[in-house]
């Protein structure tokens, strides 16, 4: 009886550490931040002031630096280079119509410096 309940609460504590460890790497949850965000700015678009724009900016910049490290690091497969070069393509367009002309093009250069780098690995992997 005693090594039934010592199994049992250490199956709990097995399946507590998984999900406390959460199943996601920060680029998955950069991106995630980042999309949320884009919904949430494009249904409100319209109505947004100055300062709901600003917020939006500030909202992205931590997962932005995430994505572009990751990149800049080789941390992320073709197919997810695709995902964060779309991604930042929409929040592209986003930030233009708010008139983050800084934004835009820092985040413009990123864009096709990942999309060179998905081309170029595209074409080494047909070769």
């Amino acid at each position: 009886m005693k090594r039934l309940s010592v199994l049992f609460i250490a199956g709990i504590v097995a399946v507590a550490c998984l999900a406390g460890c959460g199943g996601k790497d920060p680029v998955d949850n950069s991106l995630e931040q980042i999309e949320k965000a884009i919904q949430k700015v494009e249904k409100n678009k319209k109505s947004m002031t100055e300062e709901d724009w600003k917020a939006f900016s500030k909202e992205v910049e931590e997962p932005c630096r995430i994505l572009d490290q990751a990149l800049k690091d080789k941390e992320v497969g073709t197919m997810k280079k695709l995902k964060i070069s779309a991604t930042m393509l929409k929040f592209a367009a986003i930030a233009g119509e708010a008139g983050l002309n800084t934004a835009v093009e820092k985040l413009g250069e990123k864009v096709k410096e990942a999309t060179d780098k998905v081309k170029d690995e595209a074409e080494k992997a047909q070769e």
